[in-house]
């Protein structure tokens, strides 16, 4: 979905679902948003953590997880990221 923001920029918005199900999964979470804040990405809505079973196998550890919607004028809100934002977060050690 975009809005127009100006007639120069458009703002996309953009929803992100995370989740985590080893080690310890809240310090997991946390570091995803700090990661955000280092990218000065302004999170404008967060979501409540909620658990989720693991699937398909349900015998896996529990998901911790959230969603944040951010909006953002550039498909590439990261430095140096030039596939774009979820590649970003796949590739995140």
């Amino acid at each position: 979905m975009k809005k127009q923001d100006t007639l120069e920029n458009q703002v996309n918005s953009v929803y992100l679902a995370f989740g985590s199900n080893l080690g310890d999964r809240k310090k997991n979470l946390n570091k995803a948003l700090k990661l955000l804040n280092k990218e000065n990405i302004v999170i404008k809505k967060k979501s409540k953590l909620y658990k989720s079973k693991s699937w398909p196998n349900e015998k896996f550890p529990e998901f911790i997880n959230f969603v944040i919607f951010i909006e953002t004028a550039s498909i590439y809100p990261m430095k140096g990221c030039t596939e774009g934002i979820l590649y970003y977060f796949l590739y995140l050690k």
